[in-house]
């Protein structure tokens, strides 16, 4: 059983994670985070110090969460080899089914083009998605033959570009065409 000082916590991360993926970092205060987490002030205070630090905590706690699911769901190939197309179906879920975790990850690039600390994050979960990636393609004879002239780390760099882009792309779209989405699909396909 957790206690009530790690249920309250959780109560302000989740509450400062559905504010910040609505209205973004930059145009929430605390005082939104406080009211949406029905506390007051000063307990996000106690728990997480500033605005900064807790926007940290959903980060680091995103990047836990989500890197964990994109392994399962790598590893979960029906033969014993990890497949490089789970990554993209990962994506493509998470896009549908929680469009909340790439708005908070496109306001966070935005910040850590003026954050060192942001920055840092952020490289880190890129170098991480990365080598995740790279695993898989290490693991596959196939992409290994097909695009030999280059290193399974720039190819994972590369496939690591698209998704993110098409995430991007996906995000933006109000409309949320499943032309996107398909492009996925597509580039399963490349990297068969």
């Amino acid at each position: 059983m957790m206690s009530s000082k790690t249920n309250q916590s959780e109560l302000i991360l989740d509450a400062a994670y559905k504010c910040v993926s609505e209205k973004g970092y930059a145009n929430i205060s605390l005082r939104d985070i406080a009211k949406e987490a029905n506390v007051a002030l000063s307990q996000l205070h106690y728990y997480f110090g500033s605005k900064k630090k807790l926007l940290q905590e959903i980060i680091k706690r995103m990047i836990g969460k989500y890197t964990t699911e994109l392994e399962k769901q790598i590893k979960k190939s029906q033969s014993d080899k990890k497949e490089i197309s789970n990554v993209f179906n990962f994506i493509k879920e998470a896009l549908e089914r929680n469009p909340e975790l790439f708005k908070i990850l496109f306001d966070l690039s935005s910040l850590a083009l003026r954050s060192d600390s942001f920055k840092l994050m952020l490289s880190d979960l890129f170098d991480h998605l990365s080598g995740v990636i790279k695993e898989c393609i290490d693991e596959s004879s196939s992409i290994v033959d097909e695009f030999k002239d280059f290193s399974s780390s720039t190819l994972s760099r590369l496939i690591l570009g698209s998704v993110l882009g098409v995430a991007f792309e996906y995000t933006l779209d109000s409309n949320k065409n499943e032309d996107i989405l398909d492009s996925l699909d597509a580039l399963s396909v490349i990297f068969q």
